[in-house]
């Protein structure tokens, strides 16, 4: 995933999350909200709960993988994706499958409440 699509900024993750629809499943909690810049963006955070930096760099690197895979970039929406205690990265097939099933229900319902 390009740097561009990524959000970074703490502010931009605070207005998503209170403003935007959000859906959580027992691994993740994904908010999604539409921007005006014509791109997909798509903020990633990991507790430090989690472990080290490299271990919750690892899982950050898992799930931009997965958002590749998954999302059309060429929407307009901003995704925050918080990874929750029961993530497990050596399940690498099943956390897709289940980060998949919410990105997709989330498009679809937040694509519908807009028309």
């Amino acid at each position: 995933m390009k740097k561009i699509n990524r959000v970074t900024k703490s502010k931009d993750f605070g207005r998503i999350i209170t403003a935007g629809q959000t859906k959580t499943s027992k691994s993740f909690v994904v908010s999604v909200l539409q921007n005006d810049l014509g791109y997909v963006r798509v903020g990633i955070s990991v507790s430090k709960k989690r472990g080290n930096a490299v271990r919750r760099n690892y899982i950050k690197r898992q799930v931009r993988s997965i958002c590749r895979s998954q999302i059309d970039f060429s929407n307009n929406y901003d995704f925050i994706i918080v990874i929750r205690q029961n993530y497990d990265p050596d399940q690498y097939a099943e956390m897709e499958k289940e980060l998949k099933q919410l990105i997709d229900h989330l498009q679809r319902s937040y694509h519908a409440s807009k028309d």
